[in-house]
């Protein structure tokens, strides 16, 4: 019996196998009927809930589909901003999360949301891709359209720490600090 049960496990582990490439299931999805019937706004709202749900595959499914079916519909951008989010928090697919927040850019060029996609392409360049030329090219193109966002300071400090680690970062804001207590101190 035993060998029975490791035959059909090793069976079983070799069928998932191509030559020496391992074939890894794809990430869970909802059935499409899960959205069959729904408009546009429902669609919105079910991904939004599979988000606080922690379901962020059923959440991209469905923002994917209002995309793709509803391109002109009022929540569109929200859907392509939230798949950016997804690609590039839950997945850590970054490049894939560029790309949605690229597309923001082109089609909301003088969006308030545009910022937001700006700062988080230069974002993901500098602190996860290491594509510093990116990230200066996102931040500054960020600082020419929105000077006085709110976002703004941030991007200013990125760009100017731009290729320094967190402990770099640290040890200068430290030295700053005790500089102006020093300087504030001999003045007294």
């Amino acid at each position: 019996m035993r060998v029975w049960i490791v035959f059909l496990l090793l069976t079983s582990f070799s069928a998932c196998r191509t030559g020496s490439t391992l074939i890894l299931p794809e990430k869970e999805s909802v059935e499409t009927n899960v959205w069959a019937g729904l408009s546009a706004d429902k669609i919105y709202e079910k991904a939004v809930q599979y988000v606080r749900d922690e379901k962020p595959q059923h959440a991209l499914d469905g923002f994917r589909l209002l995309a793709d079916q509803y391109p002109n519909h009022l929540r569109y951008i929200d859907a392509v901003l939230s798949m950016g989010k997804i690609y590039t928090d839950q997945f850590r697919e970054y490049e894939n999360g560029i790309r949605m927040f690229r597309k923001v850019t082109e089609l909301y060029p003088d969006s308030s949301v545009t910022a937001q996609a700006y700062f988080m392409m230069g974002f993901i360049s500098a602190n996860y891709t290491e594509k510093e030329e990116d990230a200066r090219k996102y931040y500054n193109l960020f600082l020419q359209k929105f000077p006085d966002h709110e976002l703004a300071g941030s991007v200013r400090f990125e760009l100017d720490n731009l290729g320094l680690n967190a402990d770099d970062i640290l040890k200068l804001n430290l030295q700053d600090s005790l500089d102006v207590s020093t300087d504030s101190t001999s003045r007294q």
